[in-house]
Parts: structure tokens; C-alpha cells; sequence
């Protein structure tokens, strides 16, 4: 047992894939400190928090796993003569406190870093999560039962398993040919391969990661970010502040991963890119019966007050008091059963990410998807594409000949492929736009149990005109444990009141632009948040403070490094407070435009039917031809941009 005044008993004994013994044991500490576990909740010793955190570290790039190492090591040596696990729960939070408060500007961030995976880590273990009222193995079991129960939906899709190849299975066969060549798997890549396969292409789909079969999947987030997100969910910007950026990883790409809200393009948008950039065929009435090929394939359809649960509930009272327009947003998840774990995968499979709505068509449709096989070059004659070469998990070396290349490997990596192709001019990897996000939490009187219904289920658009869109978001015990801004007893007290916690986020249609680019092998996301958006987020905030306050909350509590927490009762604090780029913790989900989309090769990498500028046969279907910012999810957008793509190869019209 753990006492106040004590360092955590054992728990940290290995073997690990990444720490060692001591640097186990010093995660132990930190967590023990950090989360101040006392009973109900199981001391840190009768976790598995060290190990979680090793296979989190595993999941990661390289450079992380040393920096994060390191910081572990730099908790020892704070200490003076002393150890860090010597130390009691005060001593070590303070010895934390004083990294976080540290001159050095990498220090409070890598500070930052090993306080939210160590909570993480901890509130992540099943025992940690049952004590806290969320049972994950009941939850999966009871959401499975009712949809095998319930699933007249289409839920047995033909051509799931037939299609799919590892690369490591191409032993003999180095060299594929095709049609096409869709590099990537996700809302673009996967629309693509179904609707050019149906129309009788030889399609070769490469996607670098694997298949997750919705029988695999825990509900557990922590487990989901090691196997499902792009380096166990640790990719983040380099910039004021620094903004983690979730991207999925695997058949579906971040569709495996994503709440399923489903906008289409806003008109507005659309007429500024015609008015603005020269995309004068991008319309409304153009893309409605591309909209409504998306929507059908989807099962698009709004999601019942029944299903969005408590939390969704409690948003709509707040809008409704205070006569703010908002309504229960459409997904694409046709037999939902409120399992409240969308972004860490779909338990039941209900979710009908690109993987199920359009591999498995494409596949049945004569599609190959090759898993495990990452494009590294664009082989070019001239302005034409004559192969992809790309390399398998085992490090093997294979290509794909092919008369068309569709790129649609998302944001953050197209441009670098095209880069290592000689393609894409000065405008590549530039204009990066992120949809910067927030939340704001709340402590209720009455239960909520957040993770019960769809947990992106309602929005409030009232402030649309602003850039602001706010949509109800929730999660289990250790995604809650890593938006809380507490350590020791104020995190623990917060966390046992988890069942009365109830949660909404912001993004906002942001005005700053980052670019990408290539570091040995790897991208640097470079994006700083301008004074405007710093204004707009400040703005943000006090809309959900007001729109939680009159949903009923009595505390709110906020993503700010200076005013963390705030009665309810009494705003008048985050009115005043003069928000600055370091107060704010961001994240964000909406990667735009570093490929975009414009008439002018000179300032975009690709013209208006997503062609390459200079290339004749390159094409671009992913977030990073999506010219700017939508102020909605791009999830709709991306998708019908690609299915008109194809039907531009096609040539033929989109059938409305």
C-alpha cells in the first residue's frame, strides 16, 4: 500500500520493451504521485501502469522514446542527492512543479508529457476503471450482445476478408501492376479505390498500416493509441503552444478513429474557394449528387436523443436555456449502440469507417489492399507516373506500375511523399490549417457516465459566424484523466467524481497556417496559433463555461494554465483573463490543406479536378488538397471530393 508520506511499492519488475527497471520505477512514482490514489482506487503497485506506459513509449517514434527517457532521468537528478522514489507524494510533486515552472522551454513540456502519461497509464488499468464505475470488458460485451442482436444493417459486408494481402505475403512477387495506385487507405484513398474498381480498374491499394477488425477492439484508449494511431498517438506540432494531433493509422485511416460527424462542405466555403482560389466547378449544386453518393454509401443519418446519452442531454438543456441554435448531429453509424469509444474504434463495428463502407466493395469489386507496405517514391518519366516504390514493414522493397498514382496518403504525409517524388512545387507543405480544439468539463449533481451514448452526438452553432463550432465530446476514466489539469488530491478528488463529469469541446475555424516538412524521414509540423485565433479559442471558452453553467454545473473545469478551475456560478474570471498561446493545452483532428486545391499552380499543388500542377497522371484525394480551413468536420468533404476524382477517371458523371 501506498501511503502519503510514502514512495509506491514494487510494480515496476518488467521486462520491458523500451524503460528499464528504474525508469519503471520512477513512472511508478510519478504516477502514484500524480494521481494520489487512495482507496477505492488500487494503489499504483497493483497496476500495470509501467508497463502500459513501456508499450506506449514502444509505439512511439525513436526520438520520443530517448527525449521521454531522459525526462524520467531528469526527475532523478531534480532531486538532488535524493531519489526521485524516496521522495513522499508532496516532495515529488514538487520536484514536478519545479520542472514545470522551469526557464527552459522544453522543460515544462516534457514536464507536461510524463504528468499525462503517467495518469494516463494508471487510470487506464481495468481495476483503476471499474473503481471509478466504467467496466470496459461489461461495456463491450453488453454493446456486442444488443447489436447481434439488432443488426438488420447490412452489418456482414462481402469482400471484407477476401482483398486484403500483407506485403510480407508478396514474397515472390516484388512487382505489382495496375490501373491505378491508391496510396492509402482513409476517407480519400479507400472512396477512390471502390468507385475506380466498380468501373472496371485493376486498383492496387498500399496502405502502411494493418486491419482492425472491430473484434479486436478493447474500448480501452489506452490500448487503442498504441495499435491504432500514427506512433501511439504522439504527434504534435512544433510551435506556440505546442498542439497534439491524433492521426489514425491502419485500413480506414483516421475513419477508424474519428467521432463519424458528418457535415457537408459549408456553402460559404465552397464560394470563397470559386471567388478565391479559382475552383469555379466546386459548387453546390455540383457536389449535391456527390454529397448524396457519400451519405448513402455511409448510412448517414442523425443520431436519436435515446442514443446520445446523458452528456448530449445535458448540452441540449444548456442551448435551450440560454436559446442557442444546435441540434443532434448525422454520423455514419448505422446501428450504433451508444458504445461511447468512437475515436479509440468501434466494438461492434457499427461505425462504417472507409475500411468497412468502401474496401470491402472495392475489394469485392476486384481492389487489392496491401497492408503493411509504405510508399516512398512516385517513379516519374517526364510529367508521368510510371510506378510506385514502396517498402514493406520487413524493410523489403516492392513497386507498383501503374498508369494513374491517386495520392492519398493525408495531410501530414502526402507532401512529403511528393516531395521525395519532385513534385508539387513551392506552395507543398505549406498553408496547414488544424481546426485548433479544446474542452471544457464540468461537475454536475446528478450521474452522466459520459461514456454511455455517442459521445459526439450534439453541437451548438451559434457562433458559427465566428469561427466557433462547439460539439459534445466524452470518454472513459483515462481520457478524462488526461484532459484534467490536477495532480495529488485535487486529481483524485476530481476523478472519483468521473460518473458526474460531463464534457464539451470547441474547434475553431482557425486563421493561422502551419507547414510540414521533411526531417530525416519524418515530418516537422511547424504551427504557431496567431492573436486572433488566441482571441477566438478565449471566446471559445466562454461559451462552453456558459453553455455548461446552464446545463446545471456547479464547477467548471478548464484547459487553462492559469485559471484551471472556476465555480460555475461566477464567469467573471475567464472574462477577464488576458489568455495567452502558452495558457492554452490544444489539440487537434482536422489536418487541411498542405497539398491544396487551387487554380494557380504558384500558390496551391494541385487545380480544381485534384490533379498535380505539372504532373499528368499524379492525383491528390486526402485533407491536404482541401484548400482552407471548413469550420466542420472534413470527414464529408474529403470523401466527396475523392468520389468526384473518380468519376472524373471514370469519366463519367456522378450518379446522383
Amino acid at each position: 500500500m501506498t501511503g502519503a508520506r510514502g514512495a509506491p511499492d514494487g510494480g515496476a519488475a518488467g521486462p520491458f520493451a523500451v524503460i528499464t527497471p528504474r525508469e519503471a520505477s520512477i513512472l511508478a512514482a510519478l504516477a502514484d504521485a500524480a494521481a494520489a490514489p487512495e482507496p477505492p482506487l488500487p494503489p499504483v503497485a497493483a497496476t500495470d501502469a509501467a508497463a502500459a506506459f513501456d508499450a506506449w513509449l514502444a509505439a512511439g517514434p525513436a526520438r520520443n522514446r530517448r527525449v521521454l527517457r531522459l525526462a524520467l532521468l531528469a526527475l532523478e537528478r531534480a532531486c538532488g542527492r535524493r531519489r526521485f522514489r524516496t521522495l513522499d507524494r508532496a516532495g515529488r510533486l514538487r520536484v514536478l512543479e519545479r520542472l514545470r515552472r522551469s526557464r527552459v522551454p522544453l522543460f515544462p513540456q516534457l514536464a507536461d508529457a510524463l504528468r499525462s502519461a503517467a495518469l494516463v497509464s494508471y487510470h487506464g488499468d481495468a481495476r483503476v476503471m471499474a473503481a471509478l464505475g466504467y467496466d470496459a470488458a461489461a461495456r463491450v460485451a453488453e454493446v456486442r450482445a444488443r447489436r447481434a442482436a439488432t443488426a438488420a444493417d447490412g452489418a456482414a459486408r462481402p469482400g471484407d476478408e477476401d482483398g486484403f494481402v500483407h506485403a510480407a505475403e508478396l514474397a515472390g512477387c516484388r512487382t505489382l501492376r495496375a490501373d491505378v495506385c491508391v496510396i492509402g487507405s482513409g476517407a480519400g484513398g479507400a472512396v477512390v479505390a471502390k468507385e475506380l474498381a466498380e468501373g472496371g480498374a485493376r486498383v492496387v491499394v498500399l496502405e502502411e498500416g494493418g486491419r482492425h477488425p472491430a473484434a479486436e477492439l478493447t474500448a480501452r484508449p489506452r490500448d487503442m493509441l498504441t495499435r491504432m494511431y500514427r506512433d501511439g498517438g504522439q504527434v504534435a506540432t512544433v510551435g506556440r503552444p505546442p498542439i497534439v494531433l491524433p492521426l489514425g493509422r491502419g485500413a480506414g485511416g483516421t475513419t477508424l478513429v474519428n467521432g463519424g460527424t458528418c457535415f457537408r462542405t459549408p456553402d460559404h466555403v465552397l464560394a470563397g474557394w470559386s471567388a478565391d482560389l479559382g475552383l469555379r466547378d466546386l459548387t453546390l449544386a455540383g457536389l449535391a449528387p456527390v454529397f448524396a453518393r457519400v451519405e448513402r454509401q455511409l448510412g448517414v443519418a442523425e443520431v436519436p436523443a435515446e442514443l446520445a446519452g446523458a452528456n448530449a442531454a445535458l448540452i441540449r438543456r444548456g442551448a435551450e436555456r440560454l436559446g442557442w441554435s444546435g441540434g443532434y448531429l448525422r454520423r455514419n453509424a448505422p446501428g450504433c449502440q451508444g458504445s461511447g469509444v468512437c475515436v479509440w474504434g468501434c466494438p461492434t463495428g457499427a461505425k462504417r469507417h472507409a475500411g468497412d463502407a468502401y474496401l470491402a466493395p472495392a475489394h469485392a469489386a476486384g481492389a487489392v489492399t496491401c497492408t503493411g507496405a509504405r510508399a516512398v517514391r512516385i517513379v516519374m518519366r517526364g510529367a508521368r507516373a510510371t510506378a510506385v516504390e514502396a517498402r514493406t514493414t520487413a524493410g523489403a522493397r516492392m513497386a507498383v506500375e501503374a498508369d494513374t498514382v491517386v495520392v492519398a496518403a493525408g495531410t501530414i504525409h502526402t507532401p512529403l511523399l511528393l516531395a521525395a517524388s519532385g513534385l508539387g512545387g513551392g506552395a507543398l507543405g505549406r498553408n496547414l490549417s488544424l481546426h485548433p480544439a479544446t474542452a471544457v468539463l464540468g461537475l454536475f449533481d446528478e450521474p452522466v457516465d459520459m461514456a454511455r451514448g455517442v459521445p459526439q452526438s450534439y453541437f451548438v452553432d451559434e457562433f458559427r459566424a465566428d469561427g466557433i463550432m462547439l460539439e459534445g465530446i466524452a470518454g472513459p476514466p483515462d481520457y478524462v484523466a488526461l484532459a484534467a489539469p490536477f495532480t495529488g488530491d485535487g486529481h483524485r478528488e476530481l476523478m472519483l467524481r468521473y460518473r458526474h463529469i460531463g464534457q464539451c469541446g470547441l474547434m475553431v475555424s482557425d486563421r493561422s497556417r502551419g507547414r510540414v516538412r521533411g526531417r530525416r524521414g519524418a515530418p516537422l509540423i511547424r504551427y504557431d496559433l496567431c492573436r486572433a485565433d488566441v482571441a477566438t479559442v478565449h471566446r471559445g471558452l466562454i461559451a462552453l463555461a456558459q453553455l455548461l453553467a446552464a446545463a446545471g454545473a456547479r464547477t467548471l473545469v478548464l484547459p487553462l494554465a492559469r485559471l484551471p478551475e472556476l465555480p460555475a456560478a461566477d464567469l467573471a474570471p475567464l472574462h477577464a483573463l488576458d489568455v495567452r498561446r502558452g495558457d492554452l493545452k490544444l489539440m487537434a483532428f482536422h489536418p487541411l490543406g498542405t497539398a491544396r486545391a487551387h487554380g494557380d499552380p504558384a500558390q496551391g499543388v494541385v487545380d480544381g479536378d485534384l490533379r498535380v500542377h505539372g504532373a499528368e497522371n499524379v492525383f491528390v484525394a486526402d485533407g491536404s488538397a482541401v484548400p482552407t480551413p471548413l469550420g466542420v468536420n472534413p470527414q464529408i468533404t474529403i470523401m466527396a471530393l475523392a468520389t468526384r476524382l473518380a468519376f472524373h477517371l471514370r469519366s463519367e458523371p456522378c450518379p446522383s
